[in-house]
């Protein structure tokens, strides 16, 4: 059986490594080094953070603390104002990257600044459309960030320095 086809784990501290390893969780993960390693930049993201987990997962344990509020309030104490804290809402993290700029950048994206042995440009364009569409830019969003960085002259596709 695939790693893939394997149940999720029901103990949190299991679950926490398991959703780590996911694709697409290593393949965000991939994506933010390399395009940090380009820039000779660091990458903080705690989140992804094999170290982080670890630590999170010991302190949760199995059966966990509570809910998001329990947790969020043993993570960051009182960093945080107390009406984000106890929300009743699910935060959705691509609305706050995919904002006006992004939509604009993409409405007006021909392809450039992308490696096209890598990228089918016209079906990703597709894709992308008006930009209106959240998800395909949250999951387009790194290469789009080093599409927008090329355009600008900051840096060129990798491997087209």
């Amino acid at each position: 059986m695939l790693a893939a086809e394997l149940p999720e784990p029901r103990a949190l501290d299991a679950r926490l490594a398991y959703v780590h390893r996911e694709r697409h969780h290593a393949l965000t993960r991939h994506g933010i080094e390399a395009l940090a390693s380009d820039e000779d930049a660091l990458p903080v993201v705690p989140f992804l953070d094999p170290r982080f987990l670890a630590a999170l997962a010991r302190f949760l344990g199995r059966d966990g603390i509570g809910g998001r509020t329990a947790v969020t309030t043993a993570l960051a104490g009182d960093l945080l104002p107390e009406r984000l804290v106890t929300r009743r809402t699910k935060a959705v993290f691509p609305e706050a990257y995919c904002n006006r700029h992004a939509r604009a950048f993409v409405r007006d994206w021909r392809g450039a600044g992308v490696d096209d042995t890598l990228v089918d440009v016209r079906t990703l364009r597709a894709r992308l459309g008006d930009g209106t569409d959240i998800w395909w830019l949250a999951r387009s969003a790194i290469l789009l960030q080093a599409a927008w960085l090329a355009q600008d002259g900051v840096r060129t596709a990798p491997g087209r320095r």
